[in-house]
């Protein structure tokens, strides 16, 4: 019989952490803190092998700031992340399918 996978949730910060501050905090991992470090954001792209666009994807972020186009703050920015890359990669393979130029099949 196969098990449910638990979820997770992340810890409630009352002001103060617990635990050292150079230790890697469960939100991290996660994808709950937003804005995220670049470091995360270029590793999460690179994983995705979308790691060309990993600076735009930050760019447009900030510019909106760190806002969904509802205008609701983005919880988790991995799964906007993972939304961004796949429109990406579709969009890519659009525009090759309807090159007169591309005679590769995708």
């Amino acid at each position: 019989m196969k098990r449910k996978a638990r979820r997770i949730n992340p810890p409630k910060q009352n002001g103060r952490s617990k635990g050292s501050e150079n230790s890697t905090s469960v939100t991290g991992a996660f994808g709950f803190n937003v804005p995220p470090a670049l470091v995360d954001v270029f590793i999460y792209f690179d994983q995705k092998d979308a790691g060309e666009v990993a600076q735009k994807f930050v760019d447009e972020q900030e510019k909106w700031g760190w806002k969904a186009r509802s205008g609701k703050p983005i919880r988790n920015w991995k799964v906007f992340a993972s939304d961004w890359i796949f429109n990406y990669k579709q969009e890519r393979k659009f525009s090759l399918r309807t090159s007169k130029f591309c005679s590769i099949e995708i």
